[in-house]
This record gives C-alpha cells, structure tokens and sequence, in this order.
C-alpha cells in the first residue's frame, strides 16, 4: 500500500500559497516545457539558493539543528518542523520506521507511489538526496527528499513544490543543515 505523508501535503499546500510561481521567468517555464515534451533529463540546479537576500542560520525547534534561509517562519506540524520562505518550503522531521532507509528505497518509492520522472539521485557525505518530478491532478509536481545523519541524529528534510525553482532552492537549505 503506498505510504501518503501527510506533512509533505500540507508542505505543498503552504509552497502554494507561499511561494510566487510568477516569479519565474517565461523563459525558465518555456525551457522546462520544452525538456518535459522532449523528455529529457531536467536535474536540479546546482544547489544554491536564488534569493538576492542574505540567508541567516534560523534553529529548527526540538531538532537541535540550523540552517540557512532568507525571511523564513518556522513552525511545528507534530513531529515535524516546517519552514517556509518566499522561495521554498520544506518540512523535516526526525526519521521513522516508514522513511525510506536508503537512496535506492527512496527511488523505489518515487516510482511505485508517485510515478516519479526525472530522478536524481545525489550521494552527500551524510546521506543522499534524490529529487524527481510527477504529474498528476494538481499538475507538475517538484519532489526531493533529503535523509541525512547530523551528528547523533538521522533526519529527513523534504518538500513537494510547484517550480523547479523551489526544489532547488528546499535542495540547499537541506544541504545547510547542521
């Protein structure tokens, strides 16, 4: 049975409402459209953030953790901390019995629960991130998920965005956590 995380919804919602999808040029819609009906591979960008504000180290609350973000709220959803910025969300939380264990699980997943396309896995130091796209009712979804050990603690940080963009930028900010 597919496992449905429901703070991962609520993270896509709040990108919704939080993030500007305008804010991305014709260009990069065009150019994403066009990879998509070519299908070819559309890997994120390098992971660095597209805010022209300076990013500040914020705590993530009960995580004992900080990362880098420009102009981010910071709440708890349970468990979870989400943090949202004009330029992503992200949800991270410390990881469970029912969180992928590895990259290649997280693969299997994207594909059986999601349908995932364009998947990227990325090898860390720490961890692994892997990041892919689906389509589905609500359009053109942007997915990552980040498992990492920081210290004592395993945790995973991930989002569903509308734009390429916010996945790249959930892609650095998990990446700044320590």
């Amino acid at each position: 049975m597919p496992r449905i995380n429901i703070t991962f919804m609520i993270g896509y919602i709040c990108a919704l409402m939080a993030c500007d999808p305008s804010s991305e040029s014709e260009t990069e819609k065009n150019d994403v459209a066009t990879q998509a009906e070519e299908n070819t591979s559309i890997s994120p960008a390098p992971a660095q953030a597209k805010s022209t504000e300076t990013a500040t180290l914020i705590e993530l609350p009960g995580l004992g953790l900080k990362g880098e973000a420009s102009d981010a709220q910071v709440s708890k959803l349970g468990e979870s901390t989400m943090i949202q910025t004009t330029t992503f969300v992200v949800e991270v939380h410390t990881v469970t019995s029912i969180d992928p264990r590895d990259a290649e699980a997280a693969k299997e997943e994207a594909i059986s629960t999601y349908d995932g396309k364009e998947i990227a896995v990325e090898m860390l130091p720490d961890g692994w991130i892997i990041s892919f796209q689906n389509t589905g009712s609500m359009g053109t979804n942007y997915f990552m998920w980040a498992r990492r050990k920081i210290g004592d603690k395993s945790i995973l940080c991930g989002t569903t965005a509308s734009t390429p963009t916010q996945q790249t930028n959930a892609v650095s900010f998990c990446k700044s956590l320590r």
